[in-house]
């Protein structure tokens, strides 16, 4: 965890957690089921927390909107419009 992650946390008494996999590919799709909500620029989780309909906001570049996810009620989709993306 980033020591800004901590001072976020800290600072706004919220439960966030910054992960990747350490160990084992299915690590990852476990701690997405367990996760209240979801922000990524990673196609993989967006996919993972689509298929668990858990609460996603994905990041994306308009270079590749055909990776992003369906929009719904609990999935958006966030394109960057200026720069590189």
């Amino acid at each position: 965890v980033s020591i800004e992650t901590e001072k976020f946390t800290a600072r706004t008494n919220t439960q966030t957690a910054v992960f990747t996999v350490n160990e084992h590919f299915f690590e990852l799709p476990s701690l997405i089921a367990h996760s209240d909500f979801v922000v990524t620029v990673d196609t993989a989780i967006l996919h993972f927390a689509f298929a668990a309909q858990r609460p996603l906001l994905a990041m994306m570049r308009e270079k590749k909107p055909y990776w992003a996810p369906p929009e719904s009620e609990v999935s958006h989709v966030m394109y960057a419009t200026e720069g590189r993306g």
